[in-house]
């Protein structure tokens, strides 16, 4: 089943698709296939270009090992605010000509509670799938180790139109393109984590709820993106999403700030 929003009565609202081009009905919202009235999408009706997620927690992961000294971490784990979730063709705003670094990735809608699960039961919370663009200003990393700074931007995960609930993230390829030139590609499978391991890991130290994402790490599917130019994230079954890159000056440092 595809879920994602459409416009009624000039205002956003959920729709779900049952099989591959087939009619859209109204649902109460994506953790529901409950047709809100039964009534199906006119035929006419786009989709809004709004992503279908909509968390009150967002969570990013590293295809890398924790590196800090001496640490064991499976994964390296951040949080990102919700509010920088963006839709297809909102412009990202890098604050110097250097640009920054979008990675295209899967992200997991959980579809219910999950605490201190395990592995083998981790999928069995999960809604469904969708892409994102997980953006960052590098430069501010070296300024800001806890990432609050270099993930944080304005628009900057712009996320896929629609959830994916049948799909197999195992051998989706996932490519990202600038200008128009795919510059890689690669799968779920040439992550360091896989996705199961990585939610447990994650229930183990947070609890997610329904609705909350977690995107699942870049596979080698990253780019440097420099002011006027565009990237395009895709994955097969979950559509693409593209974003162009505009400059401007960073706001005054408040104080001693770096």
């Amino acid at each position: 089943m595809r879920i994602s929003r459409m416009i009624r009565d000039g205002a956003p609202c959920f729709a779900a698709q049952s099989v591959p081009s087939g009619p859209w009905e109204w649902v109460d919202g994506p953790l529901s296939a409950r047709p809100v009235t039964g009534d199906r999408v006119p035929a006419d009706a786009v989709m809004t270009g709004i992503p279908a997620i909509d968390p009150r927690l967002l969570i990013g992961t590293a295809n890398i090992p924790h590196a800090g000294s001496g640490a064991t971490d499976p994964l390296t784990v951040f949080v990102k605010s919700p509010h920088t979730i963006a839709s297809d063709g909102t412009p990202l705003v890098a604050r110097t000509s250097a640009g920054l670094f979008a990675e295209a990735e899967i992200a997991v809608v959980i579809s219910r509670t999950m605490a201190s699960i395990s592995p083998a039961d981790a999928l069995s919370h999960v809604l469904g799938y969708t892409l994102v663009n997980d953006v960052t200003d590098e430069e501010e990393i070296a300024r800001d180790p806890r990432l609050f700074r270099a993930k944080n931007g304005s628009a900057f995960t712009p996320a896929g139109p629609w959830i994916e609930t049948d799909f197999d993230p195992s051998d989706a390829m996932i490519s990202i393109a600038v200008d128009g030139r795919t510059v890689a590609t690669g799968t779920v499978a040439d992550l360091h984590t896989p996705i199961a391991e990585q939610l447990a890991y994650i229930s183990e130290w947070t609890v997610l709820h329904p609705g909350d994402v977690v995107m699942t790490g870049c596979p080698g599917t990253g780019a440097t993106v420099r002011p006027g130019q565009t990237v395009e994230v895709a994955a097969a079954g979950l559509g693409s999403v593209r974003s162009t890159v505009h400059h401007s000056n960073p706001p005054q440092r408040i104080g001693a700030l770096p």
